[in-house]
């Protein structure tokens, strides 16, 4: 129980209009690129960095019996990776693996299009 009053200290202080919870680390290449991808579609999101916190590391694993990052926080489910279809479910879009690309580029600042 003292876990989930963590998570909620935590949580709580992201501001009310943020309905996604980003939980990433550095230099981790899924957490970038889910993080292009939130950016690219223009969904507001608060990326919580976990690196070097090893104490919200196990409360996360403690919490959501998951230990790998990205964990996406929705106020409908929790996503652990690059679900693309819990993805779409939670953010009522449709996604195409090329447009998803191809919105990441353009975030990126890439000018021609790669498919």
């Amino acid at each position: 129980m003292i876990f989930k009053k963590k998570i909620k200290e935590v949580e709580n202080t992201i501001p009310n209009e943020v309905d996604i919870i980003l939980y990433s680390v550095k230099y981790c290449p899924i957490c970038e690129k889910l993080r292009n991808f939130l950016k690219g579609h223009n969904i507001p999101f608060e990326a919580i960095e976990i690196s070097g916190n090893e104490e919200l590391f196990k409360m996360l694993i403690k919490e959501y019996g998951h230990c790998s990052v990205p964990i996406i926080k929705t106020p409908e489910r929790v996503i652990f990776g690059i679900d693309y279809k819990a993805l779409e479910e939670v953010l009522g879009i449709k996604i195409s693996i090329k447009e998803d690309i191809n919105i990441i580029q353009k975030y990126l600042g890439y000018s021609k299009e790669m498919y």
